[in-house]
Protein backbone atom coordinates (compact mmCIF):
# COMPACT_ATOMS: atom_id res chain seq x y z
CA UNK A 1 0.00 0.00 0.00
CA UNK A 2 1.25 3.71 -0.99
CA UNK A 3 1.01 6.28 1.95
CA UNK A 4 1.41 9.64 1.04
CA UNK A 5 2.61 13.02 3.15
CA UNK A 6 -0.63 13.11 4.21
CA UNK A 7 -1.18 10.61 5.92
CA UNK A 8 0.27 8.74 9.43
CA UNK A 9 -0.39 4.81 10.90
CA UNK A 10 -1.25 4.12 14.32
CA UNK A 11 -1.75 0.91 15.82
CA UNK A 12 -5.08 -0.39 16.10
CA UNK A 13 -6.59 -3.06 18.19
CA UNK A 14 -9.29 -5.36 15.77
CA UNK A 15 -11.89 -7.30 17.46
CA UNK A 16 -14.19 -9.93 15.07
CA UNK A 17 -15.52 -13.21 15.28
CA UNK A 18 -13.81 -13.30 18.84
CA UNK A 19 -10.70 -12.73 18.04
CA UNK A 20 -8.58 -9.84 19.22
CA UNK A 21 -5.83 -8.74 16.61
CA UNK A 22 -3.33 -6.28 16.35
CA UNK A 23 -3.13 -3.76 13.16
CA UNK A 24 -1.95 -0.53 11.51
CA UNK A 25 -4.30 1.76 10.36
CA UNK A 26 -3.50 5.18 8.19
CA UNK A 27 -5.16 8.31 9.15
CA UNK A 28 -5.34 11.54 7.27
CA UNK A 29 -3.16 14.48 8.50
CA UNK A 30 -5.04 17.47 9.33
CA UNK A 31 -3.18 20.88 9.79
CA UNK A 32 -4.05 24.65 10.06
CA UNK A 33 -3.58 27.13 6.84
CA UNK A 34 -3.67 30.60 7.60
CA UNK A 35 -4.64 32.75 4.51
CA UNK A 36 -2.99 36.29 4.46
CA UNK A 37 -4.47 38.84 2.05
CA UNK A 38 -2.84 42.10 0.45
CA UNK A 39 -4.67 44.14 -1.15
CA UNK A 40 -4.99 48.02 -2.29
CA UNK A 41 -3.37 50.39 -4.28
CA UNK A 42 0.51 49.93 -4.74
CA UNK A 43 1.61 53.02 -2.35
CA UNK A 44 -0.98 51.62 0.33
CA UNK A 45 -1.08 47.97 0.09
CA UNK A 46 -2.94 46.22 3.37
CA UNK A 47 -1.57 43.09 4.87
CA UNK A 48 -4.43 41.68 6.76
CA UNK A 49 -4.72 37.97 8.44
CA UNK A 50 -7.91 36.98 6.45
CA UNK A 51 -8.97 33.22 7.89
CA UNK A 52 -7.45 30.25 9.18
CA UNK A 53 -8.64 27.02 7.76
CA UNK A 54 -7.88 23.18 8.73
CA UNK A 55 -7.13 21.03 5.50
CA UNK A 56 -5.08 17.56 4.53
CA UNK A 57 -1.49 19.44 3.25
CA UNK A 58 -1.18 20.02 -0.45
CA UNK A 59 -2.61 22.24 -3.17
CA UNK A 60 -2.71 25.50 -0.51
CA UNK A 61 -2.69 28.14 -3.64
CA UNK A 62 -5.73 26.29 -4.95
CA UNK A 63 -7.42 25.95 -1.92
CA UNK A 64 -6.88 30.01 -1.05
CA UNK A 65 -8.01 30.63 -4.29
CA UNK A 66 -11.41 28.59 -3.72
CA UNK A 67 -11.82 30.06 -0.18
CA UNK A 68 -11.21 33.31 -1.78
CA UNK A 69 -13.73 32.61 -4.85
CA UNK A 70 -16.56 31.32 -2.12
CA UNK A 71 -16.16 34.36 -0.05
CA UNK A 72 -16.63 36.36 -2.55
CA UNK A 73 -13.59 38.33 -2.28
CA UNK A 74 -12.47 37.50 -6.30
CA UNK A 75 -14.52 37.48 -9.17
CA UNK A 76 -12.14 35.31 -11.17
CA UNK A 77 -9.00 33.93 -11.27
CA UNK A 78 -7.90 36.79 -12.86
CA UNK A 79 -8.50 39.31 -9.62
CA UNK A 80 -5.45 37.22 -8.13
CA UNK A 81 -1.85 38.40 -8.40
CA UNK A 82 0.21 35.70 -6.82
CA UNK A 83 -0.26 33.06 -4.26
CA UNK A 84 2.95 32.07 -2.09
CA UNK A 85 3.70 30.36 0.96
CA UNK A 86 5.34 33.29 3.65
CA UNK A 87 5.02 31.33 6.79
CA UNK A 88 8.31 31.65 9.37
CA UNK A 89 11.09 28.57 8.01
CA UNK A 90 10.84 26.71 11.62
CA UNK A 91 8.26 25.28 13.85
CA UNK A 92 6.41 22.43 13.21
CA UNK A 93 5.51 22.82 9.66
CA UNK A 94 8.54 24.27 7.98
CA UNK A 95 6.51 27.79 6.73
CA UNK A 96 3.88 25.38 5.00
CA UNK A 97 0.98 26.78 7.12
CA UNK A 98 0.81 29.97 5.95
CA UNK A 99 0.08 31.40 2.48
CA UNK A 100 -0.33 35.79 1.49
CA UNK A 101 -2.61 35.97 -1.72
CA UNK A 102 -2.10 39.55 -3.20
CA UNK A 103 -5.06 40.87 -5.40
Amino acid sequence: MMISVSTTSIPIKKYRDHQLSQLEDFLAIEEPLEIKLLYGKTANRVLKNLSITMRTPGNDEELAAGFLLTEGLVRSARDIETIRPCGPESGAHDGNNVVKVRI
